[in-house]
C-alpha cells in the first residue's frame, strides 16, 4: 500500500494519507478527534473533489488507530453465549404466559404451592434476561417490567375458567424476579473480583 509522508494541516495536527476505500474515512465527533490527538485540537480533513477518490486519513498514527479499534470493539456483534441467554429468557417469558392463561384443569403442578412455582419461574426468567442484558438501564427495565407482567397475567386469569387472580401469586413473581437479578449481579461481582485478584497475583509474581 503506497503512502505519502505525514503532513501538517492548518491546525498543526499531523496526518498520514494512505490509499484505501473511501467508505473507511472516519467520521469523528469533535471530542473523539481531540482524544485521538492526545487532547490537542484537530482539524477534520475533508478530501477535495479533485483529489483521488480512494483516500483514507489517519490522524496522529497510533493514537488514532487505538481509538478506531476501541470503536470497532464497541460495535462488535453479540456473542453466541449472550444470544442464547436472551433467547432462553424470552422463551421463558412466553412459557410463563402460556402456563398462566391455560384453564385450571390443564395447568401442570410441579412444586408444592403455586406461590413457590411463581417464585422459581420468575427468578429463572429474570436471571436469564439479566445475564443476557447487562446494561444498567436494561436491568432496571427487567426489574420493573417483570413485576408488571406478573400482575397483568394475574389480572387476566379472572377471565380463564378454573383460574383465579391472587395478589400473593403476583407478589411471589415479583420477589422471584428481583431475586434472580440479584443472583446474577452477585455472580458477576464475584467473577470480576476473582479476576482482579488473579491479575494482581500474576503481577506480583512477575
Amino acid at each position: 500500500m503506497s503512502a505519502l509522508p505525514p503532513k501538517a494541516d492548518m491546525c498543526g495536527a499531523t496526518r498520514d494519507v494512505r490509499y484505501g476505500p473511501i467508505a473507511d474515512i472516519p467520521r469523528f465527533t469533535r471530542s473523539a478527534r481531540r482524544r485521538a490527538a492526545g487532547g490537542e485540537k484537530v482539524c477534520r480533513f475533508r478530501p477535495k473533489a479533485d483529489m483521488h477518490s480512494n483516500v483514507q486519513v489517519f490522524f496522529n498514527g497510533p493514537a488514532y488507530l487505538e481509538t478506531r479499534r476501541q470503536m470497532t470493539i464497541s460495535k462488535s456483534p453479540l456473542s453466541t453465549q449472550v444470544f442464547v441467554l436472551r433467547c432462553l429468557g424470552w422463551i421463558s417469558v412466553a412459557t410463563i404466559a402460556m402456563l398462566s392463561l391455560v384453564p385450571g384443569s390443564a395447568r401442570p403442578h410441579v412444586l408444592a404451592t403455586g406461590q413457590l412455582e411463581h417464585f422459581v419461574a420468575y427468578a429463572g426468567t429474570a436471571a436469564l434476561l439479566a445475564a443476557g442484558y447487562t446494561g444498567n438501564r436494561q436491568l432496571i427495565g427487567i426489574s420493573v417490567l417483570l413485576p408488571i407482567y406478573a400482575a397483568c397475567l394475574e389480572t387476566l386469569q379472572i377471565f380463564v375458567p378454573g383460574r383465579n387472580a391472587q395478589l400473593i401469586d403476583a407478589a411471589g413473581g415479583t420477589i422471584g424476579s428481583w431475586m434472580g437479578i440479584v443472583l446474577v449481579l452477585s455472580v458477576h461481582y464475584w467473577c470480576r473480583k476473582r479476576k482482579v485478584a488473579a491479575d494482581q497475583s500474576a503481577a506480583d509474581q512477575t
